[in-house]
C-alpha cells in the first residue's frame, strides 16, 4: 500500500497548529515502541503541559495515527520508506523543529 506525501505532511503540519505539544507528543508516540506509546507520551508532556493536557494530546495523535497502517510504503523520488520512518524525519525538518525552539525560548525567557 502507498501512501501520499502531501495527505502525511497535512497530518503533521494539522498537529504543529495545534502547539508545541503535540509535536513533541507526536516524536514521543512515533519513536515509542507499541506498549509503550502511552507512556511516554504522557511522562514526557506532563511536567510542561500537566496530565490532562498530554492525555488530551495522546488520544487526539492516537485516533489520527490508529488509522494509518505506519508500514504503508512512501515514495521519495525513487527510494520508498516506511510510513513511520517518513513521518519521524519530517518532524525533525527545521520548520517543525523551529516550533520546539520558539516555545523553548518563551518557556526560558
Amino acid at each position: 500500500m502507498s501512501v501520499n506525501v502531501e495527505n502525511v505532511k497535512e497530518i503533521v503540519n494539522n498537529f504543529a497548529k495545534k502547539g508545541v505539544a503535540y509535536i513533541i507528543g507526536l516524536y514521543s508516540f512515533l519513536y515509542s515502541d507499541y506498549n509503550k506509546r502511552y507512556s511516554n507520551v504522557i511522562e514526557t508532556l506532563e511536567p510542561a503541559f500537566g496530565r490532562n493536557n498530554a492525555n488530551m494530546v495522546y488520544s487526539d495523535i492516537e485516533e489520527v495515527l490508529e488509522k494509518l497502517d505506519m508500514s504503508a510504503k512512501i515514495k521519495i523520488e525513487d527510494k520508498e520508506i516506511s510510513l513511520r520512518e517518513y513521518l519521524q524525519k519530517y518532524i525533525l525538518e527545521e520548520h517543525i523543529s523551529k516550533i520546539i525552539f520558539e516555545e523553548v525560548e518563551k518557556r526560558f525567557a
